[in-house]
Order: C-alpha cells, then sequence, then structure tokens
C-alpha cells in the first residue's frame, strides 16, 4: 500500500451520513430527496443566490451535508424567505428614522429610495445571507 493509498483510507467522511457499497466497492453516500417535495429548484433572487454563493465557497462540507440529509433547497427558501422578511422590516424602520425628502424632484427621490434600499440589503446579507448554517 502507497502512501497515497493510506492518505485516502484516513481521510473523515464529509458529513456522518449513512453509504451503501457500490458493485464497484466504493462507498456511495444515500442521498434523500428534499424534504419539502414542493421544492424543485433554488428560488432565483438576489439573497438565495447569494446564500448558495457564500455557503457553497465558505463551507462546502456544510453544503454537502445538506444535500445528503435532503434539506439544501430547504434551507437557501429558509434564508431567501428570513432575508425578504427582514429587508422589508429594515426599510420601513429606515424610512421611520429618514423619512424621505419633501420634494417632487424625481431623482432626487430615486436617490433616497436606492439608499434605502441598499442599506437595507447590506444589513440583510450581513445578518441573515451570509452566515454559516
Amino acid at each position: 500500500m502507497n502512501k497515497d493509498t493510506e492518505t485516502i483510507k484516513k481521510q473523515e467522511p464529509i458529513s456522518k451520513a449513512e453509504y451503501r457499497e457500490g458493485a464497484d466497492g466504493i462507498l456511495y453516500p444515500i442521498i434523500a430527496p428534499d424534504e419539502n417535495q414542493e421544492l424543485d429548484k433554488i428560488p432565483e433572487g438576489i439573497f438565495a443566490a447569494e446564500a448558495v454563493k457564500y455557503l457553497v465557497q465558505n463551507h462546502p462540507k456544510r453544503v454537502q451535508e445538506l444535500k445528503i440529509q435532503g434539506t439544501w433547497f430547504s434551507t437557501i427558501y429558509q434564508i431567501d424567505n428570513q432575508a425578504l422578511e427582514m429587508m422589508d422590516k429594515i426599510q420601513q424602520e429606515l424610512k421611520k428614522v429618514h423619512p424621505a425628502p419633501q420634494t417632487e424632484n424625481f431623482t432626487e427621490l430615486a436617490s433616497y429610495n436606492n439608499w434605502i434600499r441598499e442599506t437595507a440589503q447590506e444589513i440583510v446579507m450581513k445578518e441573515v445571507v451570509r452566515v454559516p448554517r
């Protein structure tokens, strides 16, 4: 047995999943379908996309665990829903603390609304989306 073979055998599994042995002698994880049968794909919103990107880049083992457990799509939907709810609340709070300018100038109002949206989005990304699960 060479060193490469020994190294491969000593590696720990990605997760505590159950495995079955294939005809080729290799162990394959038993992957469960997502617990929520209505979820057939990841939502297409900005928060879901950022959550997927963050988790895949920073926590790949956790992503594999979620997929094996059958909770990957459910987790992303949960993150997306939490983020959208928090986004609405933060925008409302910001509008109370920083009322809209009393003007009919379209560009000023657009700038104000963009600032509210971007500020809320930044907070949500930091506190809900870019968080290990």
